[in-house]
């Protein structure tokens, strides 16, 4: 019995460890009252921004979760210890999330004011 719930445990927190994909990676709720000074020329200017920086995170997200998945492949099979060290690689899903939770502020405070249309 102990055979099986030593390896099932490492796994569940190994694979807990590992950088999830930017498409899974949830918004955060940011506040729409944070741009309803804003015009719609200046939402527009801050949505592009902010889409520009939720892609460059995106793409370094997915590069680290590609690494992750690499590196998780390559431990179980060549040395399971170096496993313990993909946890140390910072990910950027914290701040992709705060980058999402802005962009639908912004999208919700341009709706509010007829900027889409």
């Amino acid at each position: 019995m102990k055979k099986l719930i030593f390896p099932a445990l490492v796994g569940s927190l190994l694979t807990s460890a590992c950088a999830q994909k930017a498409e899974k990676v949830t918004a955060a709720y940011v506040p729409t009252t944070l741009y309803s000074g804003e015009s719609c020329k200046d939402l527009r200017l801050e949505q592009a921004r902010v889409v520009a920086q939720v892609n460059h995170l995106a793409g370094e997200q997915d590069k680290k979760a590609q690494n992750d998945a690499v590196a998780m492949g390559v431990g179980l099979v060549v040395f399971w210890p170096a496993l313990f060290l993909m946890a140390a690689d910072k990910d950027e899903s914290s701040q992709l999330a705060q980058m999402k939770g802005q962009y639908d502020a912004i999208q919700a405070a341009g709706a509010q004011k007829g900027c889409w249309t």
